[in-house]
């Protein structure tokens, strides 16, 4: 609003305001020169006020669009100062890092381009800043909103019939950086069908085509401003690449007989190539004798061939049409091939890696396990110069090839067992470990991941002296390894992946005969030896000490601020499954279940009170998860005994309780044990909560553990199925009816508390409407009487709940009642949704 009462009264005052808001300039007090590490050169938007579900970056944020529409020409340059001053930070960073302690405007990355109408000019930034205008860069965020509001003036420049020359010529006049020409390209790529020589120039250049390899690559993955609005002008063509666009212009060409285009574009590549040679040191301008023998040349003549009309093939389908399919030239082919085979066969490793490492636990179903078999083992033999690791990929088909095995999906000859076999202990016993590797490293596509999940599985053939299989001693020593792995992650993959061990009838190891679920216990144990912390060595480190003793007795002794929580989380899991099984171990399991967790109880509730590691999820989550699944098979005490050591402290509790419901939210059978155990669970938190009355200075989250008591599904961020979750676990949820009367009990602690009515709600939705209406109506009337202007504007599903429910109908009038005084209430203090939900009624 400010921005645009002020553009109307005086656009260069709005120019120069925008300017000295946004870029920042380095600081030069005696302590701290310079850019910090985090520092962009450009202020960030506030976004105190935005929700989740905002964008980080739009075309209406901010002054740009208000400017552009005013004075385009002032708008454009206001822009491009700020994007020269963002870009040249991140050069000068990337100078730095590369030992540059001074870096000059010579030698900050950048190139040189020949920009429409100006000439030469050196154009400051990288690959991420070519991509800005997509938000799939690293960059400031107003840096994008800008570039944005940027795209949208340029169609609707183009929309109202100005030249393409003429609206690149605008955008570019006082651009020193990479952004707006990546913009520029990126307008072309999509309004290709008015392109006649625009693209020309920017074809020319080697560099553009790298930089726009770049760009198409990043498509798949996150743009800040989220998806391109339905009336975007060609948002199919995003996606299309350099070599797309240069076979569509020769092919119009050459269907026109426009000799003059063909020709010209023949003569753009090669400048293309005139230019790679260029950049070739010793290599003469003109000599084209030793293009393939000069690796940076090979690609670049495959991009100028693509620019020549002669190795274009036209060819009549069945409709009638013609197409124009391209061939690469003969002297090409025979450089070319072999780099296609190697680009094959990488093509091929990644494949394997990533279809065999879709899950933790390795269970993937595939038909053609054994082609990729024996292709993983060529593949490690051949240790292909570029590409994954080859014995990642080689230990990733390995494991879900054992893992079928054990579970009789496919049957394994004698050679494949054991080149498995082999290669997954080999990478148990020595797993690749990093200079900067740490207990929490992760890598879901480790080799030494992959040998965890099938481990276990391994434990099970060498006791039964299957052909093929190692030796008994061999695959425990891997086992053993693999559960006091540096890794916290191997170890905790290892300790799920031995639920089966636990169900399986008892076996004897060869030579000493001991079974192998006491083999499995015991390497249980062993992981939690090293839970405790020593002392502070002379760089202020504290290595972790292992423990010797009895475990019981040792696990007494450690102080709560010594205990390293992370090393109990695998044994917990192991412990937990084995002692819910019927194995011969399971009383002794239990025994270690009770102490691991009394153990990861004291360490959990000052771990979550000082944020520990806060930012990680796995040594919280997975606990939880065993407590509910041991609760799930009957035995709720051990869950119960770590409510009430959290219910003192609200911060553990509601981590705690959030972390069950995430667990359930994941698992249909874990879901279905709500029933039984959340009344549970729910009474003695709020026993707990009770006890402590009304903590004014710790308010926060004291809230955050009564919302946290309401079981509604909880997604984990990051995940790309969370509507697909949510749908699945609102289908078989716990019936809200079945917890009336303790919702009753909870209502007058969370009365007024947004995030409280929040996840009432979100309960209620997983109900059908009549029950939301018939149930839910009274809980939310409670829960906002008297309160309505504390939740004004503070809930994020009231307003829409309450509208879900006007829509589909079958309500009696005093639920109407209810309703609209809700309404009314939360509308009289500026709610501006259920001002909305009130208009629409009337």
């Amino acid at each position: 609003m400010a921005s645009r009462a002020l553009v109307q009264r005086s656009a260069d005052l709005l120019a120069e305001l925008t300017e000295a808001y946004y870029i920042e300039l380095p600081r030069d007090d005696e302590w701290e020169r310079g850019y910090s590490t985090f520092d962009d050169g450009v202020r960030n938007h506030d976004r105190t006020r935005a929700s989740l579900a905002s964008p980080m970056a739009s075309w209406g944020y901010g002054p740009f669009w208000k400017l552009l529409a005013s004075d385009p020409r002032l708008g454009s340059r206001t822009i491009n100062r700020i994007l020269d001053h963002g870009a040249r930070v991140r050069a000068e960073k990337l100078a730095e890092l590369s030992g540059q302690t001074e870096p000059e405007i010579d030698n900050v990355p950048g190139c040189e381009l020949d920009l429409p109408g100006i000439g030469a000019r050196q154009c400051i930034g990288d690959p991420h800043v070519w991509r800005w205008y997509r938000g799939s860069g690293v960059g400031p965020e107003p840096c994008v909103s800008a570039l944005l509001a940027v795209e949208r003036l340029a169609d609707q420049l183009l929309d109202n019939g100005i030249a393409l020359s003429q609206v690149v010529g605008l955008l570019l006049e006082e651009c020193h950086n990479l952004a707006v020409p990546g913009l520029v390209v990126g307008t072309l790529l999509r309004h290709l069908d008015l392109v006649t020589d625009e693209l020309d120039i920017w074809l020319s250049r080697p560099e553009v085509w790298c930089l726009e390899s770049a760009r198409l690559a990043a498509e798949g993955g996150i743009h800040i401003q989220g998806t391109d609005a339905p009336d975007t002008h060609g948002t199919e063509f995003r996606r299309l690449s350099f070599y797309d666009a240069a076979a569509c212009l020769v092919s119009r060409a050459a269907t026109n007989g426009d000799e003059d285009r063909v020709a010209a574009l023949r003569e753009c590549g090669r400048t293309l190539m005139w230019h790679a040679r260029a950049a070739v040191p010793g290599l003469d301008e003109d000599d084209d004798t030793r293009d393939h023998e000069v690796d940076e040349l090979i690609t670049v003549a495959g991009w100028a061939a693509t620019l020549d009309a002669s190795n274009y093939k036209r060819r009549e389908v069945a409709d009638g049409s013609f197409v124009f399919e391209y061939e690469l030239p003969g002297d090409l082919a025979g450089v070319v091939q072999p780099r296609v085979a190697d680009l094959t066969r990488i093509s091929e490793a990644y494949r394997l890696l990533a279809a065999y490492t879709e899950v933790e636990d390795r269970n993937v179903t595939s038909e053609t396990i054994h082609d990729d078999l024996a292709l993983a083992r060529t593949l490690a033999e051949e240790a292909l110069e570029h590409g994954p690791d080859p014995i990642a990929t080689a230990a990733a088909v390995a494991s879900s090839a054992l893992v079928a095995y054990q579970c009789k999906r496919v049957t394994l000859d004698e050679s494949e067992l054991r080149w498995s076999a082999d290669t997954l202990t080999a990478c148990a016993m020595s797993p690749e470990v990093g200079s900067f590797a740490s207990e929490q490293t992760m890598d879901p596509m480790g080799a030494d991941r992959s040998a965890a999940a099938a481990l276990p599985a391994l434990l099970v053939l060498s006791a039964k002296s299957e052909p093929g299989a190692p030796s008994h001693e061999r695959t425990e020593e891997a086992l053993f390894a693999s559960m006091t792995s540096l890794f916290d992650e191997v170890r905790r993959i290892t300790a799920t992946a031995l639920g089966p061990v636990w169900d399986a009838a008892c076996l004897p190891t060869p030579g000493d005969g001991i079974c192998i679920h006491q083999v499995a216990l015991r390497a249980a144990a062993d992981s939690a030896r090293d839970c405790r912390l020593g002392p502070a060595g002379g760089d202020g480190q504290r290595e972790p000490l292992v423990m010797t003793g009895p475990l019981p007795e040792e696990l007494a002794r450690v102080a709560t601020d010594d205990l390293m929580i992370t090393r109990i989380v695998a044994p917990i899991v192991a412990a937990g499954d084995a002692a819910a099984s019927e194995c011969c171990v399971r009383d002794a399991a239990r025994d270690l279940f009770d102490q691991l967790l009394d153990t990861y109880a004291r360490g959990a509730i000052l771990w979550v009170e000082k944020r520990y590691l806060d930012s990680l999820h796995d040594h919280h989550f997975y606990p939880a998860k065993a407590l509910l699944s041991y609760a799930a098979r009957g035995e709720s005490a051990p869950l119960i005994r770590c409510l009430e050591a959290f219910a003192g402290h609200p911060a553990a509790l509601s981590q705690l309780l959030h972390d069950l419901l995430e667990a359930a939210t994941y698992n249909a059978e874990l879901r279905a044990s709500l029933p039984t155990v959340w009344p549970l669970v729910m009474a003695t938190a709020l026993d707990g909560i009770d006890s402590l009355g009304d903590p004014q200075d710790d308010r926060f989250e004291f809230e955050t553990a009564l919302a946290s008591m309401i079981p509604r599904p909880v997604t984990r961020l990051g995940r790309a199925d969370t509507d697909a979750v949510i749908e699945a676990a609102n289908a078989n949820w716990i019936d809200p009816a079945q917890l009336s009367d303790l919702v009753i009990r909870w209502i007058p602690l969370a009365r007024g508390v947004p995030r409280c009515v929040d996840a009432a709600i979100d309960l209620l939705r997983t109900a059908d409407p009549e029950l939301q209406a018939s149930v839910g109506l009274g809980w939310v009337n409670d829960l906002v009487d008297g309160a309505a202007k504390g939740l004004a504007g503070q809930c994020w599903n009231l307003p829409r709940w309450l509208g879900d429910l006007q829509r589909a109908g079958g309500l009696d009038s005093e639920q109407r009642m209810v309703i609209q005084r809700v309404v009314d209430g939360l509308a009289a203090h500026g709610d501006n949704h259920a001002v909305a939900l009130q208009r629409a009624e009337e």
